[in-house]
């Protein structure tokens, strides 16, 4: 038995959804201040780094992708956007 179920999803939803489904929310968290540091997504929170995941590469295209679908993301300014040696 087959079913055809149809979602209205936007581009959006469907983004947050990846992000989420990949354990990656934190990348649509535009305000906290990112950086990679040894192929970790790391950022400074009460004075001590924090590592939030070791798949540098995957965040940077994430990121990325953010930027091109909202070019007004506070992000859009981040070293890694421009900057990324793999």
């Amino acid at each position: 038995m087959e079913h055809i179920v149809k979602l209205n999803i936007d581009e959006w939803q469907l983004f947050e959804m990846l992000c989420k489904e990949l354990h990656m929310g934190f990348v649509l968290d535009t305000e906290r201040k990112f950086y990679i540091n040894n192929g970790q997504v790391c950022s400074m929170e009460n004075g001590a780094e924090k590592v939030y995941d070791d798949r540098a590469n995957l965040f940077v295209a994430l990121r990325n992708t953010l930027v091109q679908m909202s070019p007004n993301s506070e992000c859009r300014s981040e070293k890694h956007i421009f900057n990324y040696e793999y």
